[in-house]
């Protein structure tokens, strides 16, 4: 039996702030003066999932319709500057989920909406490394979620900051600086060392 989204959907627009897979490190971040809100997150069954390593992903209006061709941005820990998350577009027909994002081993995953005019909620901490631990779950390396997002209308509350106490920790760059310039001036006679060979 396919995975019903749609009932998930439902769900989420009764209860929107739904998030069954906090408890595996998967958060939510509110974003003050969104119009994209996350209004649920649900990690897959064995039965829900079948052996697969993916977010599926909607976007809905604020009747809980499905938003066509609507853009998830994302992004994976570690990402380094030459490399690309292009945006997933959902527009994959019923009975499918709108959108889905495969996860590759290693990879922890930060999703959102994309599109302009935008301000996004954000989900992250996704990833298929969990372990295992009775019975009947998911195995390691084959975990899956649904992230549902809502444009306008979503009603999910914004958790009010935290109250003031112990001020931010300020980083002093200065020895991270002192150990780039260092780097870089080593690098530099290594090239003037190559050169002259």
């Amino acid at each position: 039996m396919p995975f019903d989204h749609n009932a998930w959907i439902a769900k989420f627009l009764r209860n929107p702030g739904y998030n069954d897979a906090s408890n595996m490190g998967v958060i939510v971040e509110h974003v003050p003066g969104a119009n994209a809100r996350c209004i649920g997150v649900h990690v897959l069954t064995p039965a829900e999932n079948t052996f697969d390593s993916h977010v599926l992903l909607a976007v809905v209006d604020k009747d809980g319709n499905r938003v066509e061709n609507a853009k998830i941005g994302w992004e994976w820990e570690g990402m380094g500057p030459g490399e690309t998350a292009f945006p997933v577009i959902l527009d994959k027909p019923e009975p499918e989920p709108p959108g889905n994002l495969w996860m590759a081993w290693g990879m922890t995953v930060t999703v959102w909406v994309e599109r302009v005019a935008v301000l996004s909620d954000n989900v992250s901490g996704l990833h298929t490394r969990h372990k295992r631990e009775e019975p009947g779950e998911n195995r390691e390396g084959h975990w899956s979620y649904l992230a549902v997002f809502q444009i306008d209308g979503a009603t999910v509350p914004v958790p009010e900051p935290p109250e003031p106490g112990e001020p931010p920790v300020a980083i002093d760059l200065t020895e991270i600086i002192r150990a780039a310039k260092e780097v870089h001036a080593d690098m530099g006679e290594v090239v003037r060392m190559l050169e002259a060979v």
